[in-house]
């Protein structure tokens, strides 16, 4: 079956991700809330007027174009205030029904303090737990992540978010030099080459991790 990959290019600017004093574990409906900012946020992207639509959003800075600065631009994204700017940034139906999160975003560290910008290693093994080594036997839920860290050296995260039939879809950026942003469903990866292939048995794939502040 060939994988049904879609992907844009983009060229952004985003503010960081402040962080909040402390470090608790968000409320079940600000977590609830999050989860689906994050779904709905993630596939507007991908939403009618494609790589356009993306250009007319210039919030994403160019040092943030990888697969962690794309996750802590959407948790920026969740937590800014939905007044009218943001609704014409977002205003798909994805995103028009959801309220406002009223508590500022968790905090993220990186060499065990809080920090505004974080790298996909950091993200894993700082800001993350690990829920399984073998995806397809996971339990996930939006907002969980895979985590890989390359024979090259190099570490990348990928977004899971919920689609509509309860399947699990893959949101990512690709970093340099292609910079994309790619939606792919979670079971196509098993048809990529095998550092991809979300299973204990790959030496590549660090796991399925969850937000410390995340049940």
């Amino acid at each position: 079956m060939r994988p049904l990959v879609l992907s844009l290019t983009i060229g952004l600017i985003a503010p960081p991700l402040l962080p909040r004093p402390g470090d608790s574990r968000l409320t079940p409906s600000h977590q609830q809330l999050l989860r689906a900012h994050l779904r709905a946020l993630s596939l507007n992207f991908f939403e009618g007027k494609g790589p356009g639509r993306i250009k007319d959003i210039p919030r994403w800075h160019s040092a943030n174009h990888d697969c962690a600065g794309f996750i802590r631009y959407l948790l920026w994204e969740a937590h800014e205030p939905h007044d009218t700017k943001w609704q014409e940034r977002y205003g798909s139906h994805f995103t028009r029904q959801l309220k406002p999160l009223q508590q500022p975003p968790a905090t993220l560290y990186a060499g065990g303090r809080a920090a505004n910008f974080v790298p996909a290693e950091k993200m894993a093994l700082e800001n993350g737990r690990l829920i399984s080594r073998d995806f397809k036997k996971a339990q996930f839920k939006t907002g969980d992540y895979l985590y890989y860290a390359l024979k090259d050296g190099s570490h990348h995260l990928m977004l899971v978010i919920e689609g509509g039939d309860g399947s699990a879809l893959l949101v990512y950026h690709t970093g340099a030099p292609k910079n994309e942003l790619r939606l792919i469903r979670a079971d196509d990866l098993l048809e990529h080459d095998s550092r991809w292939h979300p299973v204990a048995t790959n030496p590549e794939f660090g796991g399925l991790f969850r937000f410390r502040f995340m049940d």
